[in-house]
């Protein structure tokens, strides 16, 4: 993602999407916010160019995104902080919405976090092989964290130079009640910003 480009965040409230607006706003991109209502000030204080609220249903949020791709084009990357492969996210029909939508919204790679058994042997497949045997739309790929280093410093200088501010939604004890209730958290899928276990 590069300055002036287009992203569209889905999830953008969360752990993982209020740290990825903050960091493509850092590299000069144009961020198109998926979230709640009640989260609209959170990621417009962070930087959001444009919020979209998903509880209006997949027909407001179609016609929202329509809209915006008609001014600006189709956007240039989709990060998916939302949809899985579990049950509960059954009822998130992302991928397909921004697939099989017409005109096109999207010219670029839809990333999600994780995938399917399948998803990470095609992974394996095209890391140790070469081949990429993923749709063109689509891929998987590893975080490694020991080749993360210069990443890891570029976001510490980010905090540090306040251009990087993290949300906590909750400091729990690293505990087994404490951990028990972090997951609990997550899984509900209502979290803003990050969940803390305190290990001090």
């Amino acid at each position: 993602l590069t300055s002036g480009q287009n992203l569209l965040l889905i999830g953008a409230s969360g752990g993982v999407g209020h740290v990825a607006l903050q960091v493509a706003k850092h590299a000069g991109a144009r961020v198109t916010a998926v979230c709640s209502e009640r989260n609209r000030e959170m990621v417009t204080d962070l930087g959001a160019d444009v919020v979209i609220d998903y509880t209006l249903g997949e027909s407001e949020l179609l016609a929202s995104l329509a809209s915006i791709v008609s001014e600006q084009g189709p956007f240039d990357l989709c990060f998916d902080t939302v949809s899985s492969r579990e049950a509960k996210d059954s009822q998130y029909r992302y991928p397909e919405l921004i697939h099989t939508a017409s005109p096109a919204m999207l010219r670029g790679k839809y990333v999600t976090i994780g995938g399917a058994p399948g998803e990470w042997a095609t992974a394996g497949v095209k890391r140790v092989c070469g081949l990429n045997l993923f749709p063109g739309w689509r891929e998987l790929f590893w975080i490694r964290i020991p080749n993360s280093a210069s990443i890891l410093e570029e976001l510490a200088r980010m905090v540090n130079d306040g251009k990087l501010r993290t949300k906590v939604a909750a400091a729990l004890p690293f505990t087994e009640d404490g951990v028990r209730e972090a997951f609990a958290r997550l899984h509900s899928r209502r979290v803003t910003g990050k969940v803390v276990l305190d290990v001090r």
